[in-house]
C-alpha cells in the first residue's frame, strides 16, 4: 500500500495515499484499534452533518449574537447607490440614464441629486422612480419581466 508522509506538533506519520485524512486521525487509528472496521460512509455523513450544524450555532452565537443593522447607514448606502439609475430608464430611456449615471459617478453626486439639478422629474416622481424596495420587487413596469 502506497503511503504519504503528514506531518503534526507531534511529529511525522505515514497516511495511507488515499486517505481523507491527516496525521492525527492516524495516529488515533494506529494508538485505538477498537475493531479494525472504519467508519461507514454514512456514520462520516451524520457526522459531518453534526458539525456543520455545530458550525452555524458558533457562527450565530461567537459573531452574529448582538449585532444590529445600522439603518441609516444602510439608507445612505443605498442613496448612493448607482444602480438606483435603473429606475429611470422606464421614463428616460437607457442612454439618458447611463449618462446621469456617468455625471454622477465623475461628481460624486447621487442619481437623485443629478436627476434633479437636470429636471428630469420632479422630486416625487425620483422618489417614486428610484425607490429601491420598488426595483427589487415582481411586477414593476418596464420590460415585463417578473411580473
Amino acid at each position: 500500500m502506497s503511503t504519504r508522509t503528514e506531518r503534526d506538533t507531534m511529529g511525522e506519520m505515514q497516511v495511507p495515499a488515499n486517505a481523507l485524512y491527516g496525521a492525527q486521525t492516524a495516529r488515533a487509528v494506529a494508538n485505538f484499534p477498537i475493531s479494525g472496521r472504519g467508519i461507514g460512509r454514512p456514520m462520516i455523513r451524520a457526522l459531518g452533518r453534526i458539525r456543520a450544524a455545530a458550525a452555524v450555532d458558533n457562527f450565530r452565537a461567537k459573531l452574529l449574537s448582538g449585532l444590529e443593522v445600522d439603518r441609516e447607514r444602510v439608507a445612505a448606502l443605498n442613496e448612493r447607490s448607482l444602480a438606483l439609475a435603473t429606475g429611470l430608464v422606464p421614463l428616460l430611456g437607457y442612454d439618458r440614464a447611463a449618462a446621469i449615471v456617468k455625471e454622477a459617478w465623475s461628481t460624486n453626486r447621487t442619481i437623485r441629486e443629478v436627476a434633479l439639478a437636470r429636471g428630469v422629474a420632479s422630486a416625487e416622481d425620483l422618489d417614486r422612480l428610484l425607490d429601491l424596495r420598488a426595483q427589487t420587487e415582481p411586477g414593476r413596469g418596464g420590460s415585463g419581466r417578473g411580473r
